[in-house]
């Protein structure tokens, strides 16, 4: 892969950490938005595992560039799918319910609405 966003950024066979830790590392910090230092702070106190805030970094970053090449495809599936929006909204239909109006979406009951139309 020849872009320079990930020139400081090695890909190899050879790692400390196995691909389950990587995913449970790169979670939090994804997912969570937590910083390196409290993900470190989370794998301490719950495993007794000590790593280091740089092998933690690395780790992200490393699985980032696993990835990257998935990405291009991904959208391209997304942006064919028949489906490209949904709307989840349960606690409005409650309301209009109450209030003995529809949602004006599709049945006043639904709590997902569906709209491949966009």
């Amino acid at each position: 892969m020849d872009d320079p966003f990930w020139d400081k950024v090695e890909l190899g066979e050879w790692r400390l950490i196995g691909p389950r830790l990587a995913g449970a590392i790169v979670f939090p910090s994804l997912r969570m938005r937590l910083a390196r230092a409290r993900i470190r702070e989370f794998f301490v106190e719950l495993f007794g595992l000590e790593l280091s805030t740089g092998m933690l970094d690395e780790t992200i970053r490393e699985a980032g560039r696993a990835v990257a090449p998935l990405e291009e495809a991904m959208v391209l599936d997304i942006e064919e799918a028949a489906l490209l929006h949904a709307h989840e909204t349960p606690w409005i239909d409650r309301v209009h319910r109450c209030q003995g109006r529809s949602s004006g979406k599709g049945d006043a009951g639904s709590a997902v609405y569906l709209d491949g139309s966009h």
